[in-house]
């Protein structure tokens, strides 16, 4: 008999039996083959690139293009949010969970923060998946989703549930001796055990290089220092369009444009990156929640626009 770790238990192997649905109950007088392929529709299907709205963008490399909705991708990726306080990083991921809820797309998942068991900032999820920066924990949680990759993977499955990690201002995690090597490839692999991660920093130079690099999604926010701003102009700026490629006129764009929660969005895409100027859709604290609501939930934001 085959030995299954017990801490996959507490990273999701409960969801590698999917539930019953109301509409499978009604089929229960179906034959067993067909109620076979329907249960296990969900981990023998392929990953699909879905879709759901959160805010709204306006191209700088097309600016004849109109406003409109940013698309979230349903699919593994690295989000980087850097900004001084209030610039409006939470405010944005929290419109992004929101529609990600919509879709009850993620199954589990984990956050690390100093401060959001007090302030309420991830209120939408749990207080039991909210935790300290904890070395031994995030190692634990990393391995635990890996192996569920790797039953998953040997089953025959497909990939495993969609999951997540947050690292809210996780300074403590990424740098110095507590940056452990299983967090560092995780960095570069974290696409294998389906999870999207999602790291907020305060300072730009306070991120570590790998998770910099390897993020597809870069939300720019208010960012004091010269230092910090000439830094992201030269990583992010090769495409920028060419009346922003002195850092003196992109120095001056982003003092008349990133404010009022609104932030500079590169989509770090090799064929088609983009530049958007980027404004998260306003979600009020405690609206939604991850987990335990079936129910959809509709953006209610209407068009704004962006200078």
């Amino acid at each position: 008999m085959e030995l299954i770790p017990s801490f996959l238990i507490t990273v999701g192997l409960a969801y590698a039996t999917p539930s019953v649905s109301k509409d499978e109950q009604i089929e229960d007088e179906a034959p067993r083959s067909r109620r076979r392929r329907k249960r296990s529709v969900y981990i023998e299907r392929p990953l699909e690139y879905t879709e759901a709205s959160s805010g709204h963008v306006r191209s700088l490399l097309h600016p004849h293009q109109r406003l409109k909705r940013f698309h979230v991708p349903l699919c593994p990726e690295s989000w980087f949010f850097v900004g001084v306080t209030k610039s409006g990083k939470t405010v944005a991921l929290r419109s992004i969970f929101k529609c990600y809820a919509s879709v009850s797309y993620f199954k589990h998942g984990i956050a690390f923060s100093m401060t959001a068991q007090t302030s309420g900032d991830l209120d939408f999820l749990p207080t039991k998946h909210i935790h300290f920066p904890d070395p031994e924990l995030l190692d634990r949680h990393i391995t635990g989703i890996r192996y569920l990759a790797y039953y998953y993977a040997k089953k025959k499955w497909g990939p495993p549930p969609p999951n997540f990690i947050i690292f809210d201002d996780c300074q403590s995690l990424l740098g110095g001796r507590s940056s452990s090597e299983l967090l560092l490839n995780f960095m570069g692999n974290f696409r294998w055990p389906n999870c999207s991660v999602f790291w907020l920093f305060q300072r730009y130079t306070g991120a570590a290089t790998m998770c910099r690099d390897n993020s597809q999604k870069i939300l720019m926010y208010q960012t004091p220092g010269r230092p910090a701003i000439q830094a992201m102009h030269s990583e992010y700026g090769l495409y920028l369009p060419e009346s922003l490629q002195k850092f003196d006129d992109y120095k001056r764009f982003i003092a008349h444009n990133v404010l009022d929660h609104k932030c500079l969005l590169y989509i770090n895409d090799t064929v088609h990156p983009e530049y958007w100027l980027y404004k998260s859709d306003k979600v009020d604290p405690g609206s939604f929640k991850l987990y335990g609501s079936k129910r959809k939930h509709r953006s209610t934001a209407s068009i704004v626009e962006i200078d």
